[in-house]
């Protein structure tokens, strides 16, 4: 049996960066144009700047507490799971955990002396006396707020360099747009899709919210 990789896992995989970025651009983009509309010709960039930024830092608030919520629901699933093979009363009820365990079925298949060492493996691993967040899942939840506040940046900066509003607001949409086939394209890499149609699915997006903007007076 190979040894395990104990290659430390990454916080974050490329595609999930991507994918937070992704959806805070179009919230990001969504939000100005909406602001842009309403607020017609009398626009107020700080409060349009103000507005953006405290959403998405909420947002992404939001979105890191849930990634904690989720860390913590499958290191208990995790738990619950090394219990019952500690507790099996002989290999044979080991080995009929393991086979009902789609994840762990392969695992089954060891011979006598693979399966105890396994079980020496269970009760000597992290989180053997109960599940227990770690540093590694509070740092993932701050990677992805900070992956939910990055793409405010570019498109904001264009309302703090340019004193008109219109102006600003076009720069952005064609800032959106790029930001959106750039990170549409990375996602589709991640899932082993073509990127550049995804893309364009997501910069067809932006070009939507830009168009109903425009015509809505925005």
């Amino acid at each position: 049996m190979p040894a395990p990789d104990r290659t430390p896992q990454p916080l974050l995989t490329p595609a999930e960066v991507a994918g937070e970025m992704l959806f805070s651009s179009i919230m990001t983009f969504s939000i100005l144009s909406a602001q842009r509309v309403a607020q017609a010709d009398q626009v107020d960039v700080p409060v349009l700047v103000g507005t953006v930024a405290s959403c998405n830092m909420a947002w992404g608030l939001v979105d890191g507490g849930m990634r904690l919520f989720q860390a913590r629901v499958g290191k208990v699933e995790q738990h619950r799971r090394r219990q019952a093979w500690l507790q099996a009363p002989d290999l044979g009820a080991l080995r009929g955990l393991l086979r009902a365990d789609p994840a762990s079925a392969d695992l089954a298949e060891m011979d006598d002396a693979a399966l105890l060492a396994f079980l020496q493996r269970q009760q000597a691993a992290p989180y053997a006396q109960g599940p227990r967040l770690d540093w590694r899942d509070g740092a993932s939840a701050a990677l992805v707020w900070l992956c939910v506040l990055l793409p405010t940046v570019p498109l904001l900066l264009p309302f703090l360099v340019h004193a008109d509003a219109a102006r600003a607001m076009r720069s952005a949409q064609v800032v959106a747009v790029g930001l959106m086939f750039l990170l549409g394209a990375r996602v589709s890499r991640g899932l082993g899709t073509r990127p550049v149609m995804g893309g364009m699915l997501f910069a067809g997006f932006g070009v939507v919210i830009t168009v109903l903007c425009i015509a809505l007076g925005g």
